[in-house]
């Protein structure tokens, strides 16, 4: 996710760790940051990936 990567392994890395953060509570506070601070510099298929996460992410919050 911080390296340049084509946008498939992102995708995937994104899912897992959107999964893995039901069980780690660090997980998810980091993975928006991440994705908040490379949003502007991806393809449009990272971007949409990323509203989809971060709004789980979100409501998961509520």
């Amino acid at each position: 996710m911080i390296t340049d990567e084509k946008v498939a392994p992102k995708a995937y890395a994104m899912s897992a760790l959107f999964l893995l953060g039901s069980d780690y509570d660090w997980i998810h506070p980091e993975l928006a940051i991440i994705l908040e601070r490379d949003f502007q510099t991806q393809s449009i298929a990272f971007k949409a990936r990323t509203r989809r996460i971060l709004k789980k992410i979100n409501t998961q919050k509520s």
